[in-house]
């Protein structure tokens, strides 16, 4: 099969959309044109700094406290000292999902793991700092 005919199309639930938003940009070297559609479902793209429900955040909070596990820290955006240059924030900066030509982003008002505002990369409407960071990422 000829490398210029494949097209490269991915599906992600959860945090698996944020993995294959990373993959990107490992693939762009060889697949630079070849992206069909993206399509997440309930993915973090925003990470969790806001919207999540309290227990969701007290679990976090929990696990993180007893074994530091890097993707947790990284979804938090507790992986660097200045927001900006967490993991999550320079993954919404790369422009990586641009190079697709469909994106289908999926989210719920009842998923209390995952805001609908993250799962959809879209602004959150609060006035605080961490939704006007959000809103920068979006």
């Amino acid at each position: 099969m000829d490398k210029k005919t494949v097209i490269l199309n991915f599906i992600g639930h959860s945090m698996g959309g944020v993995v294959a938003r990373t993959a990107v940009k490992n693939l762009l070297k060889n697949y630079f044109d070849q992206f069909g559609f993206f399509c997440s479902l309930s993915s973090p793209h925003l990470g969790y700094l806001s919207g999540v429900d309290g227990m969701i955040k007290a679990g976090l909070w929990a696990i993180l406290k007893f074994k530091p596990i890097k993707s947790l820290q990284q979804l938090k955006m507790d992986d660097t000292k200045n927001l900006k240059d967490s993991f999550i924030y320079k993954l919404s900066k790369t422009g990586n999902l641009k190079r697709f030509r469909r994106i289908i982003l999926f989210s719920s008002f009842e998923d209390s793991y995952v805001s609908w505002h993250s799962a959809r990369i879209s602004a959150h409407k609060k006035d605080s700092e961490s939704s006007r960071l959000e809103a920068d990422m979006a």
